[in-house]
């Protein structure tokens, strides 16, 4: 958070928010956290202010973010009006961690989103919503930014996983640099679970022959966990491979069935769902010559 907002904000209140605000469209695709925490300077003492966190996992940029947001906004607000109805609605700080390869480079305010651009024409900007959100850019941070963030050791390792989890080179070559940070993920009350959460995260974006690499590695500056490792490779980390490669694929063929096809019926999102990956694969091969959407689903 920028100084003056951290200053604004006592962090000993913090709590979660249950719910999400996210479209059901976009489930598949994104997710939402919502906080709240209440003030700390005495003019404000304990008003609550909302933190709205969307956590941007995607490899390519979003021009139009910033209207998404406005919507969990109101979203957020019309349930807060449901059970405070005479009660003035709470502030929401948007934030959003982002690992686009080459950093964010789209608009951080909606006005951006605008023609004629508001600023520019006196009475209109006062017309017009306006609110920016914060961009915590990992793209652009160093190792040595990310091991200052006061976060606990799996958080650090978490976002280091998010900012180089595409350069399956740059992240097995920058293994030894979080070593120590990976030891301390396992000091923790759960730490062997925590640990091998991020050892199948590794396995599904690494190919097997990086991946042996990055768990061998592992092994030799944490003997301790080679036991484990292969365990727990053996059942949950070959099957979770598995899943990923078969969610890739249907993600795959929502993206060819929406280009040629336009809209989707719920029906046949449900047979993507429920697809296993030969039927998956066999979808994706009748896209090209199929006349109707129906076509690419026959038995």
């Amino acid at each position: 958070m920028p100084p003056e907002l951290d200053r604004l904000l006592d962090w000993s209140t913090l709590a979660h928010e249950p719910g999400s605000y996210v479209d059901a469209a976009l489930t598949d695709s994104h997710s939402d956290l919502l906080f709240s925490v209440a003030t700390a300077d005495r003019a404000h003492a304990g008003e609550r202010v909302a933190i709205y966190l969307l956590c941007e996992h995607q490899s390519s940029e979003d021009r139009h973010l910033l209207l998404r947001t406005l919507g969990y906004q109101v979203r957020i607000w019309e349930r807060f009006l449901r059970d405070h109805p005479a009660g003035p609605l709470p502030a929401i700080i948007s934030l959003v961690v982002c690992h686009v390869p080459g950093g964010w480079a789209e608009p951080r305010s909606f006005h951006e989103l605008v023609a004629p651009l508001p600023a520019t024409h006196p009475g209109l900007a006062r017309l017009v919503p306006q609110f920016s959100v914060l961009v915590e850019d990992l793209s652009h941070l160093t190792d040595d930014e990310l091991h200052a963030i006061s976060i606990d050791a799996f958080a650090r390792v978490a976002l280091w996983f998010l900012r180089d989890g595409r350069d399956p080179g740059r992240l097995v070559a920058g293994l030894d640099g979080w070593i120590t940070a990976l030891a301390a993920v396992l000091q923790a009350d759960d730490g062997m679970y925590a640990f091998l959460q991020l050892v199948r995260y590794a396995s599904l974006v690494l190919s097997d022959e990086d991946f042996e690499v990055f768990r061998g590695t592992l092994s030799r500056r944490l003997p301790e966990t080679e036991d484990d490792m292969a365990s727990h490779y053996e059942t949950t980390l070959q099957r979770g491979r598995a899943e990923g490669r078969a969610e890739g694929r249907a993600e795959m063929l929502r993206r060819l069935l929406a280009l040629k096809f336009s809209t989707i019926d719920p029906t046949y999102h449900a047979r993507i769902e429920t697809a296993s990956s030969d039927q998956l694969d066999r979808y994706a091969e009748r896209v090209l010559s199929a006349a109707t959407i129906a076509d690419v689903f026959e038995p």
